[in-house]
């Protein structure tokens, strides 16, 4: 058997790879298995997702409501894995990753990911929230050479087409600013929404 230190330890290591708020895991989690997925130069895809108009809620109804929104986001963005190897990581506020080491091709993710929107507005109803959810999502397909940087800024340059000049749950669209080269991604400047 194991000393109990080190159960203790093992305990510790799994909570601090959890986002308190969603049970996701932690984009620090998720950067140390994207690394190791391409350096082991394994297939999989990435997926980008940004819900809509958090600060809008935020601004408009109150903390409560957007800690209810990323939650029941976060839910519903897990329905997407089909292998035990998927995983959803929370990116930043607002923000998530979904990794998905079987084979899926732009057509049936995007089945997926519509069904995953009914699933979020029917939440929403359940928990009666004051406005209609929705997420913005992009993908891209590891490839021979990516990095980190690269992979990511495909997937999050997909979702930002996707996002770009609408506002489906009917709140206003965050105003966009551009961000300097090395901002927190190492992504490239381009335009994109303020930080929450």
């Amino acid at each position: 058997p194991l000393p109990v230190g080190a159960v203790g330890a093992a305990q510790l290591r799994q909570f601090a790879d959890r986002d308190a708020l969603t049970m996701c895991f932690t984009r620090s989690y998720a950067m140390r298995k994207l690394k190791k997925l391409l350096e082991a130069g394994e297939r999989f895809t990435l997926v980008f997702a940004d819900l809509d108009g958090l600060k809008a809620v935020n601004d408009e109804h109150g903390h409560s409501y957007g800690d209810a929104y990323i939650a029941s986001a976060a839910s519903a963005l897990a329905d997407l894995r089909a292998t035990a190897d998927d995983f959803v990581a929370r990116y930043g506020g607002d923000e998530f990753l979904i990794i998905l080491r079987s084979d899926v091709n732009e057509t049936l993710l995007s089945e997926r990911m519509s069904v995953m929107q009914r699933e979020l507005l029917e939440s929403a109803k359940d928990i009666q929230l004051p406005f209609k959810p929705s997420i913005s999502w992009g993908s891209a397909k590891a490839q021979p050479g990516d990095s980190l940087e690269s992979l990511i800024a495909r997937a999050d340059e997909a979702m930002y087409r996707r996002k770009h000049g609408r506002a489906p749950n009917g709140l206003r669209p965050s105003k966009r600013v551009p961000y300097p080269t090395g901002h927190r991604r190492g992504i490239p400047a381009r335009r994109r929404a303020p930080a929450r």
